[in-house]
């Protein structure tokens, strides 16, 4: 069974949602995360620090949000800590004050088959920040409106996974992070 190592129980539900029927099983550890701007940076220490408690098949994932008005720089990988601070609205209310309302999130999916058996999958999905909306998701899923929809990811997740997957950098990255799953196993029947 693949394991997630992962202390979100929101990325938990997620994941399983998305990569089913690829059975999942979350080992909830909240990994050390270091503070840097590039996610690979952040992505390889968590794989470090992961395998310090599993040695093959499992994974982890990173997923940032970056604000246009920041150079597409901030918050970034810091953007658990911006939620904490600022919640939803007060990230709406930012976005507002530096007129402008564009927006990226990024998922890093890291798959370690074995320590020398490393894969990379990634999401990413523009949109613009807007205010919160929607009962369904966690984070930024309330003031984030993907391209190409009229909703929130929250408002899409209430329509479902396959809808919402479409359209998170979550759900792209780990859709792709299902292909190869899916066609690693068909290799082997």
């Amino acid at each position: 069974m693949l394991k997630f190592i992962t202390g979100n129980k929101g990325k938990v539900k997620e994941m399983t949602e998305i990569l089913a029927p690829i059975k999942i099983r979350a080992v909830n550890i909240d990994l050390e995360e270091i503070q840097e701007l590039d996610v690979y940076k952040i992505i390889r220490h968590k794989l470090k620090e992961a395998f310090k408690h599993h040695k093959r098949d499992f994974f982890v994932e990173d997923t940032s949000a970056y604000y246009q008005a920041f150079n597409k720089m901030l918050p970034g990988p810091f953007m658990k800590w911006f939620l904490y601070a600022l919640e939803p609205k007060g990230l709406y209310e930012l976005a507002k004050k530096l007129g402008d309302f564009g927006a990226e999130m990024r998922t890093i999916i890291a798959y370690a088959k074995s320590p020398k058996q490393i894969y990379f999958f990634e999401g990413k999905v523009k949109g613009r920040i807007v205010k919160p909306r929607g009962k369904h998701g966690f984070g930024v899923d309330p003031i984030f409106m993907p391209q190409g929809s009229s909703k929130t990811l929250a408002e899409l997740k209430g329509e479902g996974t396959e809808i919402y997957s479409k359209f998170s950098a979550r759900g792209r990255g780990a859709n792709k992070f299902k292909k190869f799953l899916l066609y690693s196993i068909a290799k082997l029947i």
